[in-house]
């Protein structure tokens, strides 16, 4: 019976002070983060007085997971795929602005890359274009350097591609 009610004693407790907490937050986004920790403080709570003193959390089998080369592949696979969709969408945005100023270019191509924390490093824009005059390339070059800055851009035509 004192189970119970050191039970219910901390429950009330952890609900009074979680009504507080969502009185006390200062945006949407952190009352989500602050619900979601107080129902997993709730949790662990509720059921410590059930267990005893002999509750243990073991993390051993996340240690053998970070050892697999399959956690290893899906984290490749997940960089490369969100490098690629990155790619794509600065790819279709730096079209549509360079189409609102009335050039057009056979494609454009950005390759990037994760730096050590995980942020998105643009390090290359190329521009698949024939015959674009200087000035035409001027602008290409202000438009996707205002878009992205100290990024190399290089120009290629299909005549330059054929002989490499």
């Amino acid at each position: 019976m004192e189970t119970f009610r050191t039970a219910i004693l901390t429950a009330c407790i952890i609900g009074i002070v979680s009504t507080f907490a969502d009185f006390a937050a200062p945006g949407e986004s952190m009352k989500k983060q602050l619900k979601m920790i107080i129902t997993s403080v709730m949790i662990l709570a509720l059921f410590t007085p059930f267990v005893g003193s002999e509750f243990r959390i073991s993390v051993d089998a996340i240690d053998d997971l970070s050892e697999d080369s399959t956690y290893n592949r899906l984290n490749e696979d997940f960089e490369d795929y969100y490098l690629s969709q990155t790619n794509s969408n600065i790819e279709q945005a730096i079209v549509e602005k360079l189409e609102a100023e009335n050039i057009y270019t056979d494609k454009i191509r950005i390759y990037s890359q994760l730096d050590e924390y995980n942020a998105i490093e643009i390090t290359k824009a190329e521009v698949h274009a024939e015959n674009l005059s200087e000035e035409t390339k001027e602008k290409i070059t202000d438009l996707i350097g205002s878009a992205l800055p100290d990024t190399e851009i290089v120009f290629v035509s299909e005549v330059d591609s054929e002989t490499q």
